[in-house]
């Protein structure tokens, strides 16, 4: 395992920034799975209403599963290290990819494959050890169909740490353990900017299998989702690195 620190913030991460690796379909023992503490605060939620329906899974050739997010009819976003093959470092083709909106035990509210798959850099699907591949790790999903289910709309927040509240944060996906349910930690917060505020660092739970979980934020009666997930923090200490909605935003 590397170390990494967050200079001038005075953070030493106790282990290696892991990549939250696409889930098998084998579950792993809770107390072992990596971004979870002593205290999981995650919840099952029904996936048939709004947003929930706009969050599903994204299944891969590869025999593994990411999440990803409804952010227009016919366009998903999700982690760019879940659109390529582990063995052999390239990108999968597009209509390998499937997307089941408010999946749930088996069942889905829409379902359609990928046609075209957009992201900032080449293949990376080996753990994200620097900071720089941390924030370019996403990608958007052109799907071939549009889909019935109202998108979650993407807003970029304002640099700064008012932009986010505290405890105003929800993150949502299907983790290693729990595949088949949708699960929210509801009420986290950014604990740090890094990288220029290309990256944040939450305490937010999340693990194998949340790549490229939405995370979200209430404003009133609005949700909008604000960044996804890239990374955690393993071993002894925990917290999920965010990729801020500021760097696919323009890609939309």
């Amino acid at each position: 395992m590397r170390r990494w620190t967050a200079t001038g913030a005075t953070v030493r991460l106790a282990a290696l920034l892991l990549a939250l690796a696409p889930a098998t379909g084998r579950a792993a023992e809770k107390n072992l799975l990596p971004g979870i503490g002593a205290q999981d605060r995650r919840a099952p939620v029904e996936t048939t209403a709004w947003p929930w329906a706009a969050i599903g899974r994204l299944n891969t050739s590869t025999g593994r599963h990411c999440t990803a997010t409804l952010i227009a009819r016919d366009a998903v976003v999700t982690a760019a290290h879940c659109v390529h093959d582990p063995r052999t470092g390239l990108g999968v083709r597009p209509s390998t990819l499937h997307f089941l909106a408010g999946y749930q035990r088996g069942s889905y509210v829409a379902h359609a494959i990928g046609r075209s798959i957009r992201m900032v850099a080449p293949a990376r699907s080996q753990p994200a050890v620097g900071i720089d591949r941390v924030a370019d790790d996403w990608a958007i999903v052109s799907l071939a169909a549009a889909l019935s289910v109202r998108p979650i709309p993407v807003r970029p927040t304002e640099a700064g740490g008012d932009a986010v509240p505290p405890g105003s944060l929800l993150r949502a996906g299907y983790s290693q353990d729990r595949p088949h349910l949708l699960a929210v930690h509801e009420g986290c917060s950014v604990t740090q900017r890094l990288a220029g505020d290309r990256v944040w660092l939450t305490d937010c739970d999340a693990t194998r299998g949340d790549s490229g979980s939405p995370v979200l934020m209430r404003r009133g009666a609005a949700v909008d989702l604000v960044g996804i997930t890239a990374a955690v923090i393993d071993a002894n200490s925990t917290g999920t690195l965010i990729v801020p909605a500021a760097a696919f935003a323009a890609a939309l």
